[in-house]
């Protein structure tokens, strides 16, 4: 389903008719609230839900938590919980899209750059982003106040989403010297975090030094090579950038573009900066849409974007390790033991492929 998923969004991606519109937005939005169940942190959200009463700490961000407690204090399933958070997310991307310039294009490289990592695995993060988009437009017109309230609302689903905390300091001129100094800014920061995470005995903070030891065991799973080198694909999102950053009227949207693939490509570095760069990915859309909008519907630069996202929607494809679990879900109509079996296929195909299994913990009793 994804895949057909990702190829009806890029074809309608070449058109911004609010016909078209609405009904990729209704195909994306049917998607997102009838399956789940797509990749492996969902089996760790099933046994906390169906045990929440046991809980006397929160195992996470007390916004999802919470979610799961009312739903389950109600009788709701929690299938019921995942169609409401998936909704709550595809209806905030719809909103998001459709108050910009290019709404089709948008809510293709949306999908695109999150639809599988964050909007279908990672979903507590998903929901952070979810409710950040709601406050981009508050970033845009300087009405940081009711930006950062949106950036600690976000920080209740997911942590990682501090980063939004620095967008205010892209909101201004960037000549040719802030950018470089960006730059070096940067890759000393980045690479000061990746000494942290090859030395994280040094660590003296319990829940950070738990984080790096689980990404560093994930790493192992996947081919770094391949990973790095498929990487680089990401650098191509510069083009429109750099050519944007040529006319006065776009500098500094097109500057914000910039930096945001290159920070993007930096969290490829390591595995536990890779939560870092879907944040940089709405900046990027954010800051790009204006400029597009004076280009041709089917013009080359579009075109040339478009092809671009696509091969970066098919990223997951990447690794044995998601493979199995991409075009293979659960729906809120699958009964509990379709959805236990389910978990045991995971578990299997987590085994079978290298995986880690300290961040799963139902899996470790299969």
């Amino acid at each position: 389903m994804y895949p057909l998923m990702v190829g009806i969004l890029f074809f309608l991606s070449f058109s911004n008719s609010k016909y078209v519109f609405y009904a990729a937005s209704l195909i994306f939005l049917s998607f997102y609230t009838i399956t789940y169940g797509y990749g492996y942190d969902w089996v760790n959200y099933y046994r906390i839900f169906n045990n929440i009463d046991y809980y006397d700490v929160m195992p996470f961000e007390p916004g999802y938590y919470y979610l799961m407690r009312f739903f389950h204090f109600y009788g709701f399933n929690f299938g019921a919980l995942t169609a409401a958070v998936n909704c709550f997310v595809g209806v905030s991307v719809v909103i998001y899209c459709k108050k910009k310039e290019n709404k089709t294009l948008l809510l293709f490289c949306l999908f695109s750059f999150m639809g599988f990592f964050m909007f279908m695995e990672q979903i507590r993060q998903g929901l952070a982003i979810a409710v950040l988009l709601y406050f981009l437009d508050d970033l845009k017109n300087k009405n940081y106040k009711k930006f950062y309230i949106g950036v600690l609302l976000a920080m209740c689903f997911h942590a990682s989403s501090f980063t939004a905390l620095f967008f205010p300091l892209l909101n201004r001129k960037i000549s040719k010297a802030k950018l470089i100094s960006f730059f070096v800014i940067s890759l000393i920061v980045v690479y000061g975090a990746v000494i942290m995470i090859n030395y994280p005995q040094y660590i003296f903070i319990p829940y950070l030094k738990n984080k790096v030891l689980s990404y560093g065991g994930m790493s192992g799973s996947l081919d770094n090579t391949l990973f790095n080198k498929s990487s680089l694909i990401y650098l191509l999102l510069l083009v429109p950038a750099l050519i944007s950053r040529k006319i006065e009227d776009y500098k500094d949207e097109a500057g914000k573009a910039i930096i945001s693939v290159f920070l993007i490509f930096e969290t490829k570095l390591a595995f536990f900066l890779l939560r870092f760069q879907y944040y940089f990915f709405i900046l990027y859309v954010d800051s790009i849409d204006r400029f597009l909008s004076t280009r041709k519907k089917k013009g080359w630069l579009r075109v040339y974007l478009s092809l671009i996202v696509l091969i970066i929607s098919y990223m997951p494809y990447r690794y044995d390790i998601y493979n199995d679990s991409i075009d293979n879900p659960v729906t809120i109509f699958s009964s509990r033991q379709e959805i236990e079996n389910k978990i045991i296929k995971r578990c299997s195909d987590l085994y079978r492929h290298g995986g880690d299994d300290s961040s799963i913990v139902t899996c470790r009793y299969l």
